[in-house]
């Protein structure tokens, strides 16, 4: 990806329009941070597989793969970058682009296994949506759990 990236760089394009360019070449579950001196980069794959969210804390701009870490630096309001979006952040502000059409296909281990409980993903808490899963297993017919 990098390497990628820094062929439309060398070629003398912008770093966002180099990942633009870049992106139909990147392919799996990512979300990406990219950085130069004076831009930083939030992109996402189509698909949505990973959780990546965004919020804002005065001027600054946080991003993080779980939402629960917002909530250390006092952050109440955040959202998710979309799948196959890119958002870009300049001393100019923010903006956001969709680089492709997004096709879901969220990780459901993500609620199951990876997340910490006091996260929101897709707007639920991964707390109660393991509480509701154990509550439709337990009601399973044959469960004997």
């Amino acid at each position: 990806m990098a390497k990628a990236i820094k062929y439309y760089i060398n070629q003398g394009e912008s770093l966002p329009i180099a990942v633009e360019k870049c992106y139909p070449l990147f392919t799996g579950a990512f979300s990406l941070l990219i950085m130069s001196t004076d831009t930083l980069i939030a992109v996402r794959d189509q698909y949505g597989m990973r959780p990546f969210s965004v919020a804002k804390l005065g001027n600054s701009v946080l991003f993080a793969s779980e939402s629960c870490s917002f909530e250390t630096v006092g952050v109440d309001v955040h959202w998710d970058v979309g799948p196959g979006e890119m958002i870009v952040v300049t001393k100019e502000g923010m903006t956001a682009k969709q680089l492709a059409k997004p096709t879901p296909r969220f990780d459901i281990f993500e609620f199951v296994y990876f997340a910490r409980p006091d996260s929101i993903i897709l707007g639920q808490s991964v707390y109660q949506v393991r509480w509701d899963f154990g509550k439709a297993l337990a009601n399973w017919p044959g469960f004997s759990g």
